[in-house]
């Protein structure tokens, strides 16, 4: 049997990118649901007070955990990919299809922030972006922090020195 020699690519970079991207506009639009949810329950009188007061509280922690665990992940899948990088025995000939695949980034990359303006600056979702500071933040700056690390992989994958001399 021969034994597949994996190589260094940039296919999870962008994997990563567009999931930051469903995520940053799936979890305000779940807080606006969860939102208007807390508002309904909180008018029903037939509802325990302490099952009103447990789920509002919930309700106002939902906005700042999402939001924490959005920045936690977008940091933590970069660290994985630029550790997985620096161990991945690549060729420096796959150097020019990084450089593509960072141009095909700078191209790629305001299309998802787009898409993002577009959904969160409805009439319907622009107050929920308002709760989530850190991911509106990090949507607005995305061709910028994306170009960042697709740069810091690709210098992680290919200004390496072999350890055998």
């Amino acid at each position: 049997m021969r034994k597949m020699n994996k190589r260094g690519n940039s296919q999870f970079t962008i994997i990563i990118l567009v999931f930051m991207v469903i995520m940053a506009i799936a979890v305000p639009i779940t807080g606006k649901i969860f939102s208007d949810l807390n508002k309904s329950i909180q008018n029903v009188n037939g509802i325990p007070d302490n099952m009103k007061s447990s789920f509002d509280n919930a309700s106002n922690r939902y906005n700042a955990i999402w939001d924490g665990f959005f920045i936690f992940m977008l940091i933590m899948l970069f660290v994985g990919t630029f550790i997985s990088a620096l161990f991945t025995d690549t060729n420096p000939v796959f150097f020019s299809i990084g450089i593509v695949a960072l141009i095909l980034m700078i191209f790629v990359l305001p299309f998802l922030a787009n898409t993002y303006e577009g959904v969160m600056t409805t009439t319907t979702f622009s107050t929920a972006t308002a709760d989530f500071p850190i991911t509106s933040f990090v949507m607005q700056h995305y061709v910028s922090i994306g170009v960042i690390m697709m740069a810091s992989i690709a210098i992680g994958l290919f200004a390496k020195r072999s350890a055998v001399q």
